[in-house]
């Protein structure tokens, strides 16, 4: 199993993915830890467009620590990373998602925010988050 097959299995494992099916925005919460933020942008039954992050207020602006937006191919069982954000070390990073041929050129960067995802995931997940809000 590759980074991106992977990274749906822990996503459907987290229920993150049915979470998303069924709702447009999941907020959760873990006392001490930041809030965990799913923005459902797109989902027409073959992909599902989305955003998982983390803000902090910084001077009273609301930053990126992180944001990623990311795709779930339902059919082919991956995700793939489109966008990387993070505010606190200015920094972001686009794959094409339009143009498939350009996003598996640029593989080296796929991977790269494959894993990032993948090590991201795996803190969530110990991190017993709880849902607070969704609609």
């Amino acid at each position: 199993m590759n980074i991106i097959e992977k990274n749906y299995k822990t996503l459907e494992k987290m229920q993150f993915l049915a979470t998303l099916r069924e709702n447009n925005y999941v907020r959760f919460k873990r006392p001490g830890l930041k809030d965990l933020h799913l923005n459902k942008m797109r989902d027409d039954g073959k992909i599902l467009h989305f955003s998982i992050s983390h803000y902090a207020l910084d001077g009273g602006t609301l930053k990126a620590d992180p944001d990623m937006e990311v795709i779930a191919d339902w059919n082919r069982g991956i995700v793939k990373p489109l966008t990387f954000h993070d505010d606190f070390n200015v920094m972001y990073k686009e794959i094409e998602a339009e143009n498939e041929a350009a996003s598996l050129s640029d593989h080296e960067l796929v991977n790269e925010l494959s894993h990032f995802l993948d090590k991201w995931l795996k803190k969530i997940n110990a991190s017993n988050y709880t849902i607070a809000n969704k609609r």
